[in-house]
């Protein structure tokens, strides 16, 4: 269990923003043949091509080395430049398992300090939650389990909040005390041109996403020992232990339905607990602009898989690192594998049946007011912790735009019901528009108006859809 846990933590060379570096020196594994290689090839072959992925990469370990690494297709479309053993790819929330390893190491250093101390003890007094019980009871593992309620807003993160760090954590999430963080960057010129760029495939064509999705970071290196010698076995142990019960997987691979079994079941800190064909799994996923990671260990017989990709945008990309890994993980368990060059790119079928996303419309209201004049909608609508939504008329053509952060930018047009809109998502994020094929309008966006029928507040679901934030004018 520890040999495949370092060593999959030597080989992922963490980058704080999310991307990661893999400068591989593989070493032959007795387990490892030119004939799995290459299955390996000709299958990612296959289904990079039939689910439109630009670049990829993959590796496998097993007994604690390296068995097999390589890179497919390209970082860089425009220059055909190729995916290599050391192109970087952000890994999205994979830095999740680093985070708890960082946090493992400081609990190890300090005797007064769990898992389960109250985040109060840590932050001080300023720290709050959404009520009195949740600011005072949760914990560490309460946080890194996602156990304290709060939403993930992640359409909130890709548009840039145009504030520092400091008052993003500082003044409007209000936790004074919190230690500062920091790193030293030490990216090179030569890696950074070796990181793969994201690319939406939408039409039978590639574009690339924009940059600032796409910065590297930092390096950081994660040993079996904190800087005083002391392990850090029994706190990195505690986060693979099972904290919350997982939802339904969809489609769920599972026996008799399909040829094998591949579920998760729980959530620990970091990482899903799970099975594959009767193995104790840890996995988890990443995912960011077009970029989409899956990372698998089977703890017990010492192996785990890793596979990347940079395209093309929707659940094609999540789907084909899926599959690569479990056909990665067949190969070094010496089992045939129950996937092959046709249901990978068939999958979930023939064993379950895929269906299209259905486009989604506005619920009917109950009260249905009179139309309402397009210059009565614009202003600045303001959120404590979020900042500014900006919403503009343009008399010479009627139309109404929005713009939000560094990035979120677009234009509002009517629906069908007066005071909703669809919101679509302008340059550099149009790539978005891709990855909810159920809003082919654009996303809904609502108006909301005080007792004498002013426009008052914008609600705005694509920042974060199960609890859509509401901005008010001053």
């Amino acid at each position: 269990m520890q040999g495949i846990l370092f060593t999959l933590t030597a080989v992922l060379i963490l980058f704080v923003s999310f991307t990661v570096s893999i400068p591989i020196h593989t070493k032959t594994h007795k387990n490892w043949d030119e004939e799995k290689e290459e299955k390996l090839n000709s299958f990612i072959s296959a289904l990079m091509q039939c689910r439109d992925s630009a670049g990829m990469f993959i590796s496998l370990v097993k007994d604690g080395e390296v068995a097999f690494t390589s890179g497919y297709g390209f970082r860089d479309m425009e220059n055909q430049l190729p995916v290599t053993a050391d192109t970087r790819f952000n890994i999205g929330s994979l830095s999740k398992a680093f985070t708890t390893a960082l946090a493992a190491d400081a609990i190890s250093k300090n005797q007064n300090v769990t898992w389960d101390t109250p985040l109060k003890d840590i932050l001080g007094d300023m720290f709050h939650l959404q009520d009195d019980f949740r600011t005072e009871e949760a914990s560490i593992r309460d946080m890194f389990s996602h156990k304290l309620g709060m939403p993930s807003y992640w359409g909130l993160s890709t548009a840039g909040l145009d504030m520092s760090r400091r008052e993003i954590v500082m003044d409007r999430i209000h936790l004074e005390g919190m230690l500062d963080s920091r790193v030293s960057l030490d990216m090179t010129e030569e890696e950074w041109e070796n990181s793969a760029y994201s690319y939406t495939h939408v039409d039978g064509e590639y574009s690339v996403n924009p940059e600032l999705d796409q910065k590297p970071s930092c390096n950081v290196t994660i040993q079996s020992q904190n800087g005083e010698g002391e392990t850090l076995i029994p706190s990195l142990t505690e986060t693979h232990k099972a904290s919350t019960a997982m939802g339904r997987e969809s489609p769920r691979v599972q026996k008799p339905a399909f040829p094998v079994d591949d579920m998760r079941l729980t959530y620990a800190m970091g990482w899903r607990n799970g099975m594959y064909r009767g193995y104790e799994k840890l996995q988890h996923t990443g995912s960011y602009s077009s970029y989409e990671c899956h990372l698998r260990l089977l703890p017990d017989m010492e192996i785990g898989a890793l596979a990347c990709v940079n395209s093309p945008g929707d659940n094609r990309g999540s789907r084909s690192t899926t599959l690569a890994t479990a056909f990665g993980l067949d190969l070094l368990l010496d089992e045939d594998p129950w996937l092959n060059e046709t249901t990978g790119c068939t999958y979930p079928d023939p064993w379950a049946r895929q269906t299209p996303p259905t486009p989604v419309s506005f619920p009917v209201r109950q009260l249905q007011r009179s139309t309402r004049d397009l210059q009565e909608y614009p202003g600045t609508y303001s959120h404590e912790a979020f900042g500014e939504f900006i919403v503009t008329y343009h008399a010479e053509n009627e139309t109404l735009t929005y713009r939000f952060g560094i990035l979120l930018n677009g234009e509002l047009k009517p629906a069908d019901i007066v005071d909703d809109f669809y919101m679509t998502l302008g340059h550099p994020l149009t790539y978005r528009m891709a990855f909810f094929p159920e809003y082919p309008e654009g996303y809904p966006i609502y108006f909301g108006t005080s007792e004498e029928g002013d426009v008052v507040s914008v609600t705005v679901p694509y920042f974060e859809f199960s609890f859509p934030p509401t901005f008010n004018k001053p």
